[in-house]
């Protein structure tokens, strides 16, 4: 069994015993873990005679797929998202694509957390100050009391549900597949896209791209929105209308932007990234240790599902 493995985690030191599984497992394990993600030039150079691949989050088109060595059978995403995969294309070469679903979603949801409590409580701007010898002390805004709307309640969305509990928030959530049995358990409203755009005073963003939400954050949903909104996207740049965003941050509409995603990675540093009310982190959601480490043994097994079994409960394209 030939392996190569993309994905940039697996360059880290958390990633030490799941590299040490895969060698046992795998007759030979091709390591280029990449901080950027390949090109289809750079992944032809190596993906001779491979039989899976644990991939980052390089991209997998119909015209990469077509030049796919013939003995490849699985393509293991490290990580929920697969709309860098053409999936029907992979199926068309008898090509399973894995995903790891709910391995990171603790992770994901504390950098969310996090990006709320430093845009509300103006922390980034804070330390600035102090160590540039200025004590300024406003009133931050602060997440007690306040209303979240959570777009997307998958198992990274019901997260942040429960934290947001019980930092004493009222959650209301939107989803077409809504759980109503986890909603009704914990407290959690049920509303459309037009009620937590109007009832919200944070909005996080949890879905995966499709024809439906791509751009689902522009200029006429956000004109919907309260004013002095927080605005957090945790889950694909292609979900937000980053110029829309921008014109709100000037205008006072958005009164801060977390994003830990983007259309283009790394993206292009414009003046939107420069904005004081913005946090930006380079896709780390879900890298924290824990999560590293179950993201990255699932991976393999899902991988090794496919090439013992033939299938995997975690494919997306049966």
């Amino acid at each position: 069994m030939k392996v190569l493995v993309t994905s940039a985690a697996f360059g880290q030191p958390a990633m030490q015993e799941n590299i040490k599984y895969l060698n046992s497992v795998a007759d030979t394990v091709v390591m280029k873990p990449s901080q950027k993600p390949l090109t289809a030039k750079e992944i032809a150079t190596c993906w001779d005679g491979v039989d899976g691949i644990i991939a980052g989050m390089e991209p997998y088109t119909k015209e990469i797929l077509a030049q796919a060595p013939e003995n490849l059978k699985v393509i293991s995403r490290y990580g929920v998202g697969y709309d860098r995969i053409d999936t029907e294309a992979a199926k068309e070469k008898g090509i399973s694509v894995c995903i790891t679903p709910g391995a990171n979603s603790k992770a994901v949801a504390e950098l969310t957390m996090a990006m709320m409590l430093a845009l509300s409580r103006g922390i980034v701007n804070h330390d600035k100050n102090v160590k540039e010898g200025k004590w300024i002390r406003p009133i931050g805004f602060g997440l007690e009391g306040r209303t979240l709307g959570i777009l997307g309640f998958g198992a990274i969305g019901r997260e942040v549900s429960l934290m947001a509990k019980v930092m004493g928030m009222t959650v209301i959530a939107y989803d077409p597949f809504f759980n109503e049995a986890f909603a009704k358990e914990n407290g959690i409203l049920k509303g459309t896209l037009d009620e937590v755009y109007e009832k919200s005073d944070f909005i996080t963003l949890h879905m995966p791209v499709t024809t439906d939400t791509k751009y689902m954050i522009n200029k006429e949903s956000i004109a919907r929105m309260k004013d002095g909104v927080y605005l957090v996207n945790c889950a694909r740049g292609e979900l937000v209308d980053c110029e829309a965003v921008y014109e709100a941050l000037k205008n006072g509409k958005i009164a801060g932007f977390g994003v830990d995603a983007y259309e283009q990675e790394p993206p292009v540093i414009t003046d939107l990234y420069k904005h004081p009310n913005v946090i930006a982190t380079p896709h780390v959601g879900g890298h924290s240790v824990k999560a590293a480490e179950r993201m990255g043994r699932m991976a393999i097994d899902n991988m090794l599902e496919v090439l013992e079994k033939g299938e995997c409960r975690f494919c997306v394209n049966k």
